[in-house]
């Protein structure tokens, strides 16, 4: 039987987000492990960011198991530049990734990145959709679950505003950019996030260069 080959584009760096000083060592081995035993072939992994350890310290991790993590630096577009994606590079980077961005991805301010990562041949993951975090109320509520609970109450504790927005991480984003960078690999994540698989779906079916991933 031929074994087949799982390449899971979308697998964030881990971090206990209730204890960020928490060692990273034993929860990328864990991660690692886990991804083997899952039958994951190759997967990029999203390192550094607004989030986490820095770029510099979370590629070392990546590229100890280069057997199976494709270094991928998650970016704010905001302040990211040609010459920093140019030093990503030569630290061992192949992609970017990109999420809560403060404007929509296809602002024009936003196209030195792509027309960077398309020079080097890099695909960029984007999220689509309503961002993540906390409690999933389609599938638990703290009212019937007390891990739930105790969550919404950590989270309550110190609550986050959060400058981010859906509506600026849509599909038809991708299209604005794929028309623009023809050459450029660009990989919407979540199927373009729940409201908006039409979306998805047209932009797939007319442009060669926009994937999308069912994380």
């Amino acid at each position: 039987m031929v074994k087949r080959k799982i390449f899971d584009v979308h697998m964030h760096f881990p971090r206990n987000w209730e204890k960020p000083d928490a060692p990273a060592a034993p929860l990328v081995e864990n991660l690692y492990e886990r991804a083997i035993a899952a039958g994951i072939t190759k997967a990029n992994l999203l390192c550094g960011g607004r989030f986490g350890i820095s770029h510099e310290e979370s590629i070392k991790f990546a590229q100890k198991h280069d057997d199976l993590w494709i270094p991928t630096a998650m970016i704010d577009p905001e302040t990211m530049t040609p010459q920093r994606l140019r030093e990503l590079r030569s630290m061992g980077y192949r992609g970017l990734k990109m999420i809560g961005v403060r404007r929509d991805y296809d602002c024009e301010d936003y196209f030195p990145i792509y027309e960077t990562a398309a020079k080097f041949g890099w695909p960029i993951l984007l999220h689509m959709g309503v961002i993540g975090g906390g409690i999933d109320y389609s599938i638990t509520h703290p009212r019937r679950d007390a891990d739930a609970a105790g969550m919404y109450q950590r989270m309550m504790q110190n609550p986050m505003a959060r400058n981010m927005s859906a509506m600026r991480m849509r599909p038809f984003h991708l299209d604005t950019i794929a028309n623009n960078f023809p050459t450029l690999k660009l990989i919407g994540a979540h199927l373009g996030g729940t409201g908006n698989y039409d979306e998805a779906a047209s932009v797939a079916r007319w442009r060669h260069n926009v994937y999308f991933d069912f994380s």
